[in-house]
């Protein structure tokens, strides 16, 4: 009984912080099928860059192999805070982002961001990568392999959302204006109505 209220607690008090986002990009699960090659690829660093510890060009890496990739685009639309997630335990397949369009022959030419690593953590949770961008703007997601001609059919999911601050914030009225991060009194009053309410009904329930 204790587990289940508790459960039940956390999860309402989640409900009322959890910030609305935009979701820019949702690929589905695909499977990765080239439509370009490239001489080289991004170094991997394995560090996954967030919106205080941006992402630096790791360099390139095997200039003289070639290597598949494919691209989705995605606007920004209104947002500077960019998270992207990747859903796949292949470890031949490795994610970046470009401003505005991606040079195959330029490697460095409007780098934004990547993941850092390939494959899921711990072979099951995504990968979430974050940035900063420019609002309003086109940015290439590039998927290419790791390895050459070992990525065609491995099955990669990428979504892209955005935020209008670092703290995840909502956005008010439709547009990314200043948020206070401070809920309002009123807001706190009703939590806690809402909550005893929900307390007073599961203990109705397993008294019963």
């Amino acid at each position: 009984m204790k587990r289940t209220m508790f459960s039940v607690l956390m999860l309402l008090l989640l409900a009322t912080m959890c910030a609305q986002a935009d979701v820019l990009l949702d690929s589905g699960t695909l499977s990765f099928a080239p439509t370009g090659t490239q001489l080289g690829r991004l170094s991997r660093n394995g560090v996954i860059p967030d919106w205080t510890t941006p992402s630096t060009f790791p360099g390139v890496i095997n200039p003289t192999t070639s290597y598949g990739f494919e691209t989705l685009t995605f606007n920004t639309g209104q947002y500077q805070y960019i998270a992207v997630d990747v859903d796949s335990t292949s470890a031949v397949l490795f994610v970046s982002v470009y401003k505005n369009s991606y040079n195959p022959a330029n490697l460095m030419l409007n780098y934004l961001s990547d993941a850092g690593s390939s494959g899921n953590l711990f072979g099951t949770d995504p990968i979430a990568f974050y940035f900063i961008a420019d609002p309003f703007t086109n940015l290439v997601l590039v998927i290419n392999e790791t390895t050459a001609n070992a990525g065609r059919g491995q099955a990669i999911a990428v979504a892209a959302e955005g935020f209008c601050d670092t703290s995840y914030g909502d956005v008010p009225n439709g547009t990314c204006a200043p948020v206070t991060q401070t809920p309002e009194p009123g807001s706190m009053m009703l939590l806690g109505t809402g909550l005893s309410l929900v307390v007073q009904r599961l203990r109705k329930r397993f008294s019963a």
